[in-house]
Parts: structure tokens; C-alpha cells; sequence
């Protein structure tokens, strides 16, 4: 026998369905759009973020209108994304959905480098990472992995932002 959510726990796993659908729908129609520089091959990985968060939170939203408990009595001790640390305190998955939001904003502002680094770190702090040198090691090498990958594997250059290109564009002149 399947058990039972009660209400509180209906309404925070349909809250949450809620907020992520909200940001994957803003991250398919308004942030891909305006700040990545639209669908097409140079987004696909934030297409497929979207497409997995906007899944997630609509099955999370029909647990929740089933009365299927989204996690046991004992997960929150065990997955630090269930940990709420009280009412008003949003999950760290959703912070980390908005850290990455920012990210995609970011790239037209401040570009890939600068945007994808803070939001690596970030992420890091959120999970409970505190070495600073684990986590300057971590997102360095992430950094130059995309480089490689996406400069020199497949000749795509990543955006630089305009923030970054006026800043070269005043410094070469």
C-alpha cells in the first residue's frame, strides 16, 4: 500500500512543481530566447535543462494531486536538495535552478567565462562545498573543458557578453 502525503507535504511538492515549471517555462520561452541568442544548436544543453525540469516538476505536481509523499520521513536527513531548514526557506534545488537562470542571463551580459564560473562556485557553496581551493580546481577545470570542447573541438565560440566585448573593444582603441 502506497502512503499517504498529508496536506503540508501536498503543498510544499506542489508548490515546488509549480516553481520549477514556472522557471522552465521562462527558461524555454524568455531566457533562451532574449539572452542565449534563441533555439538552435548553440543551446541545446540549456533546451534539455529545460525539457528535464519542466518533466520533473509536472511529475512532482501529480504526486502531489495523487497524494504520493515525494520523499520519505527520512530523506530530508539524507539528500541535502529535501533539506528546507524550515518553512520559508526555499529548497536548495530551486536556488540552484535560480543561480543557473542568472547563469543564462549572464551569458549576453558578462559571456560564458565569467557567468558559467560564478554560477559553478555558486553551485558549490549551495551543496555545501567550502574549500575554496576544491572549488577553484573544480571550476577552472570545468572552464577549460568547455573551452576545449566547444572552441577548439567544435570551432563554436562561446559568448563573450557585451559587458566583455566593450570593455576589449575600449582597451584595443
Amino acid at each position: 500500500m502506497t502512503p499517504t502525503a498529508t496536506r503540508s507535504e501536498r503543498l510544499r511538492d506542489a508548490g515546488a512543481g509549480v516553481t520549477l515549471l514556472a522557471f522552465s517555462l521562462a527558461l524555454w520561452f524568455v531566457l533562451i530566447p532574449l539572452y542565449a541568442g534563441g533555439h538552435g544548436d548553440h543551446t541545446t544543453l540549456a533546451e534539455i535543462a529545460a525539457i528535464v525540469i519542466g518533466s520533473l516538476s509536472a511529475l512532482l505536481i501529480l504526486l502531489a494531486a495523487l497524494g504520493i509523499p515525494s520523499a520519505s520521513a527520512t530523506a530530508a536527513e539524507d539528500d541535502p536538495f529535501l533539506d528546507i531548514g524550515g518553512e520559508a526557506e526555499p529548497p536548495r534545488l530551486i536556488l540552484l535552478a535560480a543561480v543557473w537562470g542568472l547563469f543564462v542571463v549572464g551569458l549576453s551580459y558578462v559571456g560564458f567565462y565569467i557567468s558559467g564560473g560564478l554560477a559553478v562556485a555558486i553551485s558549490f557553496l549551495l551543496l555545501g562545498i567550502r574549500q575554496p581551493l576544491r572549488i577553484a580546481l573544480w571550476t577552472a577545470g570545468s572552464l577549460v573543458i568547455s573551452y576545449l570542447v566547444f572552441d577548439l573541438g567544435f570551432k563554436l565560440s562561446l559568448p563573450t557578453g557585451r559587458l566583455i566585448d566593450a570593455l576589449l573593444r575600449a582597451g584595443g582603441s
